[in-house]
């Protein structure tokens, strides 16, 4: 989920969305610096998403899925990159452009880089709840102790991503940045308490869920925020 723009369907990705926001999203001209960032989460200089390398957390599910721990406040580079994602053109690309890119750069590059830049990606295999076959997507994702949080945004959409349908039919999945990983669990949360403090630390991660929720709200839809934790063996 760039990564994980990537929390969506690239199969029903298009830009604006049709039954509940009919107003166009125009498509800007992106011109760097001067982006408004007055509605992102106050400006730090504090450090980046934290990122541990391989190997490096013994709670960490997956040597192929460094672990990420929501840093204290969303950095200048983060803030940036999400003002020119939540442009016209921005969010064109990823909706239309990352969803069918990143699971190649992924694979390619051994999960070090994908269109998210600087935000944690990663590949989400669910089995396909019609044809039983493997479905890959591109997500992004941060941990919550030892387990593995992802959030079906779908950009604020009207509908859930196609990989929660997969998940809610068959739980059992697997995430690693250049694909596969362990196969894990995983799990809706429900517990309005639960998604709060998930939520503070979601967009710690990603500045334009906050937005998402906005759309989403709109079209009478809760956006799920999944918890991944080690299958049983």
């Amino acid at each position: 989920m760039i990564t994980n723009l990537l929390t969506g369907n690239p199969a029903s990705a298009v830009v604006g969305y049709k039954r509940c926001r009919p107003d166009k999203v125009a498509i800007t001209k992106y011109s760097g610096p001067t982006l408004p960032l007055r509605s992102l989460p106050p400006d730090t200089e504090g450090p980046l998403i934290t990122m541990t390398t391989r190997n490096e957390s013994p709670s960490t599910p997956s040597d192929d899925l460094p672990r990420v721990d929501p840093p204290a406040r969303v950095s200048r580079p983060v803030r940036a990159y999400a003002a020119f994602l939540a442009t016209g053109v921005g969010r064109w690309l990823a909706k239309n452009i990352a969803p069918k890119v990143d699971p190649w750069l992924l694979r390619a590059t051994g999960g070090r880089l994908a269109m998210g830049l600087m935000l944690p990606s990663a590949l989400l295999t669910t089995t396909g709840a019609k044809t039983g076959q493997p479905r890959t997507n591109p997500v992004f994702y941060f941990h919550d102790g030892p387990d593995v949080i992802v959030i079906a945004s779908n950009y604020g959409a009207d509908k859930h991503p196609a990989w929660y349908h997969n998940l809610t039919a068959n739980p059992r999945v697997q995430i690693a940045t250049n694909g596969g990983g362990p196969v894990m669990t995983a799990d809706a949360v429900s517990d309005p308490a639960e998604r709060k403090r998930l939520w503070a630390m979601a967009d710690r991660i990603y500045p334009l869920w906050p937005d998402y929720r906005r759309r989403a709200a709109r079209c009478h839809r809760t956006i799920p925020i999944i918890r991944l934790r080690a299958a049983a063996v």
